[in-house]
């Protein structure tokens, strides 16, 4: 897994944009565009940094040209990788897209809510996505799968669409276009279906948009709050896979056999099932240090570039709230990296309303 590295590398991103904002040098913004599109190699979910770090550089210090360059730069790295990626995807899977996960995601996230608009509406669909349509409309109109978003315990935490072979349309569907087989994620069909996926998911979404926030973004607000474990409760021990993907972790880390003692898989979730409290409490000082930061005046008391840190800090907090919440899988390992900024920014805010003498703004 690469959560452990992602999140160091978003942590190192986040400290370079404090320094940009505290105390900026022309070469931060070289260090800055490095470390932004190496975390968004890693992982994904990095899509807002380029947004929220546009923010923040309008907000430094750093000369006109510099800010231009700096945004400039680490869109045209991010562009870059971008389009090599798409170059690579088209050659393996005759489809050029960047990720053909992300078209996945699009259409189980709509699912989420076509489960509930599906059966009570009839309207017309367009031509290219009518078969598709006529197996999820069949699907959701009988007995089925259902994944309560809600639910903490759930096995597909929010993609049983993707992943569950047995019961997913979009699958089924796949299937039925390609041909089955037994491997894991066979790109050859997996990966055109995620652009085919990606369209027709846009297009729900867009035919139902209250309907999407209601029935997935609500939903995914509450599990931002108190993120699901995920695989940190599943009980069963670790083990070496057979198919494909086993097949590269044995050449990556030159392992022939693996077994992990239940006791130590126990203990490991024993430690972590604390953790969806833990981050729900940090959300809620975090926000209540903010409010309580502005009450008392520090807006107007503390030195303008401690107030653009602040500013900055509060614009990465909403973009990854507004990514996490509208299009990503809410989940504590995905979580860490937010959870850190606001301990951190907290207690700062806490140590400022505990030094400020003159209480808070009277009305």
């Amino acid at each position: 897994m690469a959560d452990a590295l992602f999140t160091t590398l978003s942590l190192l991103w986040l400290v370079q944009l404090i320094w940009i904002v505290g105390r900026p040098k022309s070469y931060m913004i070289i260090v800055h565009a490095l470390i932004l599109v190496l975390a968004f190699t890693i992982r994904y979910n990095a899509l807002y940094y380029p947004i929220a770090a546009t923010f923040v550089l309008l907000l430094s210090r750093l000369r006109p040209l510099l800010k231009v360059a700096g945004i400039a730069l680490q869109f045209t790295l991010v562009g870059l990788f971008i389009f090599y990626t798409s170059l690579q995807m088209e050659q393996l899977t005759g489809v050029r897209q960047f990720s053909p996960f992300g078209g996945w995601k699009m259409a189980n996230n709509a699912l989420y809510m076509y489960e509930h608009v599906s059966v009570k509406r009839n309207d017309p669909i367009p031509a290219r996505f009518s078969r598709l349509d006529e197996m999820v409309r069949r699907n959701f109109h009988g007995w089925h799968v259902t994944d309560d978003l809600l639910d903490y315990f759930s096995r597909p935490t929010g993609s049983l669409y993707m992943v569950d072979y047995q019961s997913s349309p979009l699958i089924r569907y796949m299937d039925q276009k390609y041909g089955s087989d037994t491997v894991f994620l066979n790109f050859k069909k997996w990966g055109p279906m995620g652009a085919y996926c990606g369209e027709y998911g846009s297009y729900l979404v867009c035919k139902y948009p209250l309907q999407y926030v209601r029935y997935f973004v609500w939903p995914n607000l509450i599990r931002y709050f108190a993120p699901p474990t995920e695989i940190f409760w599943y009980p069963s021990p670790y083990y070496l896979r057979d198919d494909a993907i086993g097949q590269i972790a044995s050449q990556w880390f030159r392992l022939h056999t693996l077994s992990v003692d239940q006791s130590y898989i126990d203990f490991r979730n024993s430690v972590l099932s604390p953790y969806p409290i833990i981050i729900a409490i940090v959300h809620v000082i975090f926000i209540a240090s903010v409010v309580g930061f502005f009450l008392f005046r520090g807006h107007k008391k503390v030195m303008k570039p401690v107030f653009n840190i602040v500013l900055a800090v509060a614009c990465v907090w909403i973009c990854d709230l507004l990514f996490s919440v509208s299009a990503a899988a809410v989940v504590l390992r995905y979580q860490i990296f937010v959870m850190i900024l606001e301990f951190a920014f907290a207690v700062q805010f806490i140590d400022y309303i505990c030094r400020n003498d003159e209480g808070p703004v009277k009305q």
